[in-house]
């Protein structure tokens, strides 16, 4: 668009909202007593729409602000909403990260005000992945789109939808892996495996449960790994035996065998950032070498000479399964 274009769209914006402040005056002679909210709402998104082809960013803004101010004022609290949430994408352009959280939460509770709770998180998981997936995006940008993710789980978990408002959680612990945020991760991923607990999704509990063992073996937390891999035995057996292995092999400094099971196929076709993780686990470095030294034989090895016992060790009362 050339910028004779542009102008001509910005002078229209400038009509548009002359004329929606015309219809929010009052006059006792004329015997207009109350503003005509609905005639100026739908001015002032014309005019949004103008600014926006004439790129005129805070113009267009405030365009959408009036706007919406007029839907509250005749109780249309959806079309509100869409234009707040046209707000919170104006100020995520313009890299502004406080306002846009201010303004999709605005949006958010707006939906929720008129029942509409599947926009409602909806709105949140929109934005926060195009915040992250942006070529430009940098770590505060990725934090501001974990954030408003979780906010989306937190909202969603209560809509028709709760299983898609969960894989907001999942999508938030990949962005804070990609980021070496391993305890963070292994919060919302922990979270994650509660509720599809809950909700009895099976499916979702193998590959979450996997990440868990991963993140939780990436910060030595060995006894946090093992317990998963116990109560992997009602999600999965040949995982929950695999996972296992990895435990006791990480435990013991075998990083063959580490390496070797982390390129199997669970491990290697789950999400690419924890497919990452599981190609790149070290065993602590003095734990390596004092199993070289003592010339420790692979527990894959083991298991392929039938000699490993390792299954012995998914032996466990009840009450470690709750």
């Amino acid at each position: 668009m050339d910028d004779k274009f542009r102008a001509k769209k910005a002078t229209e914006g400038d009509t548009h909202m002359q004329s929606g402040e015309k219809f929010l005056e009052t006059s006792f002679w004329k015997m207009k007593t109350s503003p005509d909210y609905d005639s100026a709402a739908a001015d002032f998104e014309k005019a949004l729409t103008c600014y926006k082809l004439a790129k005129e960013i805070d113009k267009a803004i405030q365009a959408a602000l009036k706007s919406a101010h007029c839907y509250l004022k005749t109780s249309q609290e959806f079309h509100s909403a869409k234009m707040v949430e046209q707000v919170a994408v104006f100020y995520r352009d313009k890299n502004d990260m406080k306002n846009c959280t201010k303004y999709i939460e605005q949006c958010s509770n707006h939906y929720r005000n008129c029942g509409e709770i599947d926009s409602a998180y909806q709105c949140y998981d929109k934005l926060a992945k195009s915040i992250d997936q942006s070529p430009t995006a940098t770590e505060l940008h990725k934090l501001t789109a974990v954030s408003m993710l979780q906010k989306a789980f937190e909202v969603g978990k209560i809509s028709n939808r709760p299983h898609e408002a969960t894989q907001c959680l999942d999508y938030a612990s990949k962005i804070l892996l990609s980021l070496k945020k391993y305890e963070q991760s292994l919060e919302l991923v922990e979270s994650s495996w509660n509720f599809y607990q809950e909700i009895g999704n099976t499916k979702m509990l193998f590959r979450v449960g996997l990440h868990y063992v991963l993140l939780s073996l990436q910060l030595g937390k060995i006894p946090q790994a093992r317990e998963m891999s116990q109560k992997m035995i009602n999600v999965d057996e040949e995982l929950a035996s695999e996972l296992n292995m990895l435990v006791k092999a990480f435990e013991s400094g075998d990083q063959k065998s580490v390496t070797q099971i982390t390129m199997g196929q669970n491990f290697v076709y789950t999400e690419n950032e924890f497919a990452k993780l599981g190609t790149n686990l070290k065993v602590d470095e003095a734990l390596r070498v004092q199993f070289e030294k003592s010339g420790g034989k692979p527990i894959v090895s083991e298991m392929a000479t039938g000699d490993y016992t390792g299954n012995k060790d998914l032996e466990f009362d009840e009450d470690d399964l709750s």
